[in-house]
């Protein structure tokens, strides 16, 4: 059964003081279920008590101790405490930041339809009542947000005859606005993927508020659209889910530290989300930093652990365990004007993957957000430290259009960047006009960390910089003059690679991985070190081509033996022949949501086919619920 391990005398269930919080938890369990009891035991030893509370952060708490029955009275009171604050004062909620305005009504809602057989009558009116304060037939600023206010307004119109929201909207008025929004995102889930697909923080956030409707909507074809909505987004887990590591282009990423998803990197949803599913490799999940109300990661990832009637089908469970390493995934996020098409090289200790954006309107470029905090190429690897992941990176806009301001480190890079993968070698270019955010950002700059944690042993010959992580070695080259950061680039735990010209505009690189193979097998780390830089100086070759022209070109022969040829072009071109792999023009993925060897499911289909011990099956995700 699930259990937790904790650093403590302290007994589960008791509440804990301060100093709990400099404590780290390990998580355990065999299955499902038992994760999920391990993950919520631990949310019940923190204190969530303090006038600081919120629907967001602290109210999962709170809906985690009523679900479990532990200390019901006092939480009940403690929930009227928080709920108080903002019927006495309305304008902490409409003036809260961190995206309350969207958070709180899905967390009041989400809690109170779990949980309110175990609330006084007293704590269910001030939840109505709160809830009562929510404009619901508006619009969020992003897709999780939207869908937020959408959803709660449509289970609150369904929980309640005689609700009314801020604008006096009723019941009817509220489902009017929201059923048709709400169903045809189920459906473009189902049919195209859901657009924040492996978005680190956002995906689970989108997630939650699916389960939510799948587990308590009365509308029988919201429910229905939801259930399987539900097992579509699971099912791109299972495709990106190397037993423990997270592998896949977050599509949004919130920083370089959102891009740790090892065993050991609590500090993210989606890992946290894959090993409540599946488990990983390593039989437990610990969270450093430990578990707080101040955490983001339980508080969101708390709407998959309780047991009700949605879980993951027992197909995708098996499917997930069927996973052969080495292994090829591809996948295709359609996004509004954009199409996002994904490669993945998953081995037994990592996995690369890399992903190219194409614009359905070129002349529109500026406007798509695709690259605003997309990262075209991630490594990830296994490591006892968080911070294993490499990626090169690009100073880019925080807000394209608008060009405000210089984005947030390892956010994304700019639309100048053309990344192409095949197997463990990847090759990138880049050439980014000299009118493109003159304004002295400099949105042009390449940076590249290398983890001090991540990485054990690292030497440089003959341009490269190779790196051993004691779990593989991977090894990295530009074609431009590099130098190490000094005060340029403060990522913590991190040395900066970038290039010796620090008005450079055009440049590429090389990416070679490996498993740490017997060929590379040494008496140390720098043996093995040497006997792959060996390899990679008589094995491959770098050629530079057409530097001078606009459209720059590079090939690159790997140590698979494959010749991997890219072409520069800038997004106002349609992409032709610029991609071949061994002399043949490489067509990017447009057909399949999934291609992998367990999981496969065609562009508005709806039909999923995943692989078990028997055979093949065919899901139907648009068919009727089990329930």
């Amino acid at each position: 059964m699930g259990n937790i391990k904790r650093n403590s005398t302290v007994a589960i269930g008791l509440l804990m003081s301060i100093s709990l919080l400099s404590q780290a938890f390990t998580l355990t369990g065999s299955t499902y279920y038992d994760r999920c009891e391990s993950f919520v035991k631990a949310m019940n030893s923190v204190n969530p008590m303090g006038a600081n509370s919120d629907p967001k952060y602290t109210g999962p708490y709170f809906f985690s101790r009523l679900y479990q029955n532990f200390d019901i009275d006092n939480t009940n009171k403690e929930l009227e405490v928080m709920y108080d604050k903002y019927l006495n004062n309305p304008s902490l909620y409409y003036n809260s930041t961190g995206s309350g305005k969207e958070f709180y009504p899905h967390a009041t809602m989400h809690g109170y339809l779990l949980t309110k057989d175990k609330m006084t009558n007293a704590l269910k009116a001030k939840i109505k009542s709160f809830l009562q304060l929510c404009d619901f037939n508006s619009r969020g600023g992003t897709l999780n947000l939207d869908m937020m206010i959408n959803t709660s307004g449509f289970l609150a119109a369904e929980e309640w005859s005689d609700f009314k929201d801020k604008n006096g909207k009723t019941p009817e008025q509220i489902k009017a606005y929201s059923r048709p929004k709400i169903l045809a995102r189920l459906q473009e889930f189902i049919n195209k993927n859901c657009e924040e697909l492996d978005a680190y923080t956002y995906f689970p956030t989108n997630i939650m508020y699916v389960r939510m409707l799948a587990e308590f909507a009365k509308d029988p074809e919201v429910k229905q659209k939801a259930y399987w909505a539900y097992q579509q987004m699971v099912s791109g887990i299972v495709v990106s889910w190397n037993k423990g590591l997270y592998v896949n282009n977050p599509p949004r990423s919130k920083g370089w530290a959102n891009l740790f998803t090892g065993a050991y990197a609590s500090d993210n949803a989606s890992t946290a989300l894959g090993w409540l599913y599946f488990g990983n490799k390593e039989g437990f999940f610990k969270m450093i930093p430990c578990m707080t109300v101040s955490n983001n990661i339980a508080s969101s990832v708390f709407w998959m652990t309780y047991k009700r009637a949605v879980e993951p089908i027992p197909e995708l469970i098996e499917a997930e365990k069927l996973k052969t390493f080495p292994c090829v995934y591809r996948s295709v996020i359609e996004q509004g004007d954009n199409f996002k098409s994904r490669y993945s090289y998953q081995s037994e200790n990592y996995g690369l993957c890399t992903q190219h954006e194409e614009l359905k309107d070129s002349k529109n470029w500026n406007k798509s957000y695709t690259w605003k905090e997309t990262k075209r190429i991630v490594l990830s690897w296994r490591s006892t430290v968080p911070e294993c992941v490499f990626s090169v990176c690009q100073d880019n806009p925080d807000r394209p259009a608008e060009k405000i301001k210089v984005n947030a480190l390892g956010y994304g890079e700019n639309p100048f960047h053309r990344v192409l993968q095949q197997n463990k070698a990847a090759i990138g270019i880049y050439n980014v006009p000299t009118e493109y955010n003159s304004n002295g950002d400099k949105l042009y700059r390449v940076y590249v960390p290398f983890s001090k944690k991540g990485i054990q042993k690292q030497i440089e010959k003959n341009g490269w910089v190779i790196c051993h992580t004691g779990s593989i070695m991977f090894a990295f080259k530009s074609t431009e003059p590099y130098k190490w950061a000094k005060n340029q680039y403060q990522i913590k735990n991190h040395d900066v690679l970038v290039l010796e010209d620090d008005s450079c505009r055009k440049g590429s690189w090389v990416l070679e991985t490996t498993e740490i193979s017997s060929e590379f097998k040494g008496k140390n780390q720098e043996e093995e070190l040497n006997n792959f830089a060996k390899k990679l100086d008589k094995q491959t070759k770098l050629s530079t081509l057409d530097y001078k022209s606009e459209n720059p070109r590079i090939q690159y022969k790997s140590l698979n033996g494959d010749l991997l040829d890219i072409t520069y072009f800038p997004p106002t071109v349609a992409n032709t022949d610029q991609y071949k792999v061994n002399g043949e023009v490489l067509p990017f993925n447009k057909k399949y949501l999934y291609e992998s060897d367990v999981i496969n499911q065609e562009i508005n289909t709806g039909i999923l086919t995943v692989k078990g011990v028997k055979g093949l099956k065919t899901i139907n995700l648009n068919q009727i619920s089990k329930d």
